[in-house]
């Protein structure tokens, strides 16, 4: 096989995916006593196409994946979608708007056969997009959240939770959109501040006068079935057990004292509107007050509102009850005011807390063992800073509303008798009522809350609640990879459920990662027009190099990632270099295709003993990264390895090497081992790479063993002669540059060593030091009486390189440039240290300023130092050595 001259992506990805699935390569090899590695995928929603959060997630997973199953672990990778409940029905819903249709027109069952055509549709869509970004699932144990297995499971979990009493229904206060004509739980709620009106109103009291009620949802007033007061704010001690008069209305509402009322809001008074404020609901629980609905499911104002304002929507009713409030001369005061809305997280409509009829589950006794697990580390969040967040959220858990008003999702196994009214709940359709033998039963509506199923996901996938072969093995699983914007949403879910129905957590580790923003530091949103299609990038950069970018950026700190296109230039370079790199080391070793010829490092040069040496440490440092998941600083040492020491270095000395079967072998084997390391990150290159690396070997890259460590006796000496010589090698280049001699053209350099091992080394590596720099002619000397001129010099360790200029740059010329560009120096350092200097400059400016300034004043001090040092060396003598005795000296 041979490597093309270039490198192109297009030509080997989907060549390799259809070659390791059509291989079987993803399936588990199952091992009795051996314990296997599993992930299960956060199950994507089938309402369109991937985002970038996706592709970091899969790429993340993926990873870990590889690496276990090249480790010779029973790897398993399930995949699988989720039905999405109000995201999934909005989408058909719209579809439907655009034909002129409303889903009660077609009725409840064309209506779903609308949403299982969407939903195979899309299944079919994410799935290859799933491949297309390398994911080596199992995909013969594919599950979706309603097909049969994990359904059976979500009615088996729902009937044993009501039978032991978690389970129950009432009427009660809920967060409501509009919009989707459901319930919505907190977590689906969004918050943002936005720009309101406090409006001071004032009401009546019966006995005479009147108090100054403040609100910015003057229309729920309608709903009013109190006032209240802070008990201990002395203002309106005289109003307790007082009544005051509704505007508009005319009801008479009891003033109550309540210690959840903020005195610092408003007036210090608050109206109560029970049936449409979660802290008015507490409030009426503990002083028995009315609830009275005024919002309906529909978002319009109820009769209960008044007939004058019954039928209009809630912002038109607001409009209305301020008009009727002005003329009556009831609003004192309009103030600008901030506060925080609810929206629901789908649809963006205003949320409207509503009482209504749901089905709840009971949480306080199944979140105990849930938040004790977590504590005693049989669960674990990396990072660990997550702990605490799930901790919190677990411990102020509230009951769970889990019912949806929808026609998409689990239906509830809920009947109830239509002649008296007895409520079964079973995992079977009931014939006839226990109670009073009537077959007139009617099914609840109402479905399951999507997170209610997607709470079973770890085991569900492995048909719980049969006891079959793959629930055994392979639950619990190792770990979950997630973002951390579904720890309350999910990941607590699941470790309640899983523990309350498998008496196990459903896996060790969390490993929670940040979001993907855009250059901006946005999140992305079709709204801002932000969004980057990571098939789209894949198509432009290949899909390693996007795999490359996110895990690359993917700190161990969990910090969102602002992805930015330099990045994945960068990483397509890195796909270059690789594939260049590769060719090289193929064309030098084609006759070499039998076992590594080397067999130890005692006989081989200190270059090759160097190269082994790096490669050494560096596997064991790649392996503690990744163990540790640090995604980035893996991928950054064996970047940085493969770069500057394999090909910056190495490859560029086996060129001056004569070919030897050492230098060959070691050429390829630390190419094959890079090529293993890399490849969880970077599947298609790699396996690619190695197959015409290896032409003959009939087990591929993603089944090869894992590199643990490197059979050689690692070689300190050989680690500290090769860095000193390339540090001499980079600071003649750097001279070269700096001075702007041509990369070709030769040069005569001195080198002024100080002890016995800089001497050795430098005679030892003069041949490589002459050819990477570009040495004419190379002096080695331990004494020197002047310091020659003509010459620009740098220091490396103790030594002196002094590099002849003469003859290669124009001396005035370079001292005049030089001198105009010291003279600007000194008046910006001057100018900064004359603001240094000045007291009142120090106590008025911002303290990073003054920080920054004296960051800057000793940058350009270094630099006013670097140049008046190279105009000195810009002399008139030539440059002369003395005789050389180095050798007797030492």
């Amino acid at each position: 096989m041979q490597l093309s001259t270039r490198y192109n992506h297009k030509d080997i990805e989907d060549k390799w995916y259809f070659f390791w699935e059509g291989g079987n390569y993803f399936l588990p090899e199952i091992k009795e006593g051996v314990t296997p590695f599993v992930i299960v995928i956060p199950p994507l929603n089938v309402t369109g196409s991937l985002h970038l959060g996706h592709a970091l997630d899969i790429t993340l997973q993926d990873i870990l994946i590889r690496y276990n199953r090249m480790k010779g672990k029973p790897t398993l990778w399930v995949p699988g979608l989720d039905h999405a409940g109000i995201a999934a029905q909005n989408v058909v819903e719209e579809e439907l708007s655009k034909e002129g249709i409303h889903r009660t027109q077609i009725g409840h069952e064309a209506f779903l056969e609308r949403m299982q055509e969407f939903r195979e549709r899309y299944s079919r869509i994410i799935t290859s997009q799933i491949k297309r970004l390398g994911a080596s699932c199992d995909w013969s144990r594919e599950r979706f959240t309603m097909d049969e297995i994990c359904s059976r499971a979500v009615i088996k979990f729902f009937v044993r939770m009501y039978e032991k009493g978690y389970i129950y229904r009432g009427k009660y206060l809920i967060n409501w959109c509009p919009r989707c004509s459901t319930a919505i739980s907190d977590i689906e709620v969004e918050k943002e501040e936005t720009n309101g009106i406090l409006y001071h109103i004032l009401y009546s009291l019966e006995d005479g006068g009147e108090v100054s009620v403040a609100t910015s949802r003057p229309e729920t007033m309608l709903g009013d079935t109190a006032l209240a007061v802070h008990p201990e704010d002395g203002r309106y001690k005289s109003l307790k057990g007082k009544y005051a008069i509704l505007p508009l209305i005319g009801r008479i509402l009891p003033i109550v004292a309540d210690e959840d009322v903020d005195p610092n809001f408003g007036t210090g008074v608050v109206k109560v509107t029970p049936a449409h404020d979660f802290l008015d609901y507490d409030i009426s629980q503990r002083h028995n007050l009315d609830l009275i609905s005024v919002v309906g499911v529909d978002g319009l104002i109820t009769e209960n509102g008044g007939k004058e304002y019954s039928g209009l929507k809630v912002l038109e009713a607001r409009e209305k009850v301020i008009s009727n409030l002005k003329s009556e001369g009831r609003i004192l005061e309009e103030k600008p005011y901030l506060y925080s809305p609810g929206r629901c997280s789908r649809c963006d409509t205003l949320i409207e807390p509503l009482l209504s009829e749901q089905w709840f589950l009971k949480v306080n006794e199944i979140k105990k063992a849930a938040i004790e697990k977590v504590r005693d580390g049989e669960i674990i969040f990396i990072p660990e800073k997550w702990t605490k967040v799930y901790l919190d959220w677990m411990e102020n858990l509230k009951d769970w509303c889990i019912s949806r008003q929808l026609w998409w999702g689990h239906r509830i196994p809920a009947w109830i008798c239509e002649p008296c009214g007895e409520l079964l709940v079973q995992q079977t359709e009931p014939i006839n009522c226990p109670k009073c033998c009537s077959g007139e039963l009617k099914k609840v509506e109402d479905v399951l809350d999507t997170w209610f199923s997607s709470a079973l996901w770890p085991f569900s996938v492995f048909h719980w609640p049969s006891d079959t072969e793959d629930l055994k093995y392979f639950y619990p699983t190792t770990v979950l990879v997630t973002g951390y914007d579904i720890i309350t949403f999910w990941v607590s879910r699941m470790i309640m459920s899983g523990l309350e129905l498998t008496n196990k957590p459903p896996f060790k580790y969390v490993y929670i990662h940040g979001l993907v923003r855009d250059e901006k530091g946005r999140k992305m949103s079709k709204s801002l027009g932000n969004v980057l299609d990571p098939l789209a990038l894949a198509d432009e950069y290949g899909t390693d190099a996007l795999r490359f970018t996110l895990s690359s950026l993917n700190t161990l700190g969990g910090q969102d990632i602002t992805l930015r296109k330099p990045y994945l230039i960068h990483s397509r370079n890195f796909m270059n270099k690789l594939w260049n790199a590769s060719r090289f080391v193929i064309s030098v070793t084609k006759e070499n295709n039998g076992e590594d010829l080397f067999q130890s490092s005692s006989n081989l040069d200190i270059f090759d003993q160097f190269i082994l040496t790096r490669l050494s440490r560096v596997v064991k440092e790649a392996n503690k990264k990744l163990e540790a998941f640090d995604f980035s600083n893996y991928i950054k040492v064996l970047e940085d390895f493969f770069w500057k020491d394999y090909c910056d270095w190495y490859i560029e000395i086996a060129k001056l090497k004569k070919e030897t079967a050492d230098t060959s072998s070691i050429l390829r084997y630390v190419l094959k081992t890079i090529l293993v390391m890399l490849h969880p990150v970077i599947p298609f290159i790699t396996e690619h790479i190695f197959h015409n690396l290896y032409p003959e070997e009939k087990v591929p890259l993603i089944k090869q063993k894992w590199v643990k460590e490197i059979p050689i006796s690692e070689s300190e000496s050989s680690i500290n002669k090769v860095s000193y010589i390339f540090d001499a090698v980079t600071a003649l280049r750097n001279i070269k540059s700096l001075f702007k001699i041509k990369p070709d053209k030769k040069i005569s350099v001195i080198l002024h060593p100080t002890d016995a091992f800089e001497y050795e080394t430098l005679i030892e590596g003069s041949p490589v030091i002459n050819a990477l720099a570009g040495v004419q002619e190379l002096k080695i000397t331990c004494e020197l009486d002047t310091l020659p001129k003509h010459t620009a010099t740098q220091v490396v360790r103790g030594t002196s390189i002094f590099v002849n200029l003469k003859g290669l740059v124009d001396l005035n010329e370079e001292k005049n440039r030089l001198s105009e560009m010291l003279l600007k120096l000194r008046e910006d350092l001057n100018k900064i240290q004359k603001d240094l200097a000045n007291q009142m400059f120090i106590e008025k400016a911002n303290p990073q300023t003054v920080e920054d300034y004296k960051l800057k004043a000793m940058d350009l001090e270094k630099q006013v130092n670097k140049i008046e040092e190279i105009i000195n060396y810009l002399g008139e003598d030539d440059l002369e050595t003395q005789s050389n005795n180095c050798k007797d000296r030492w």
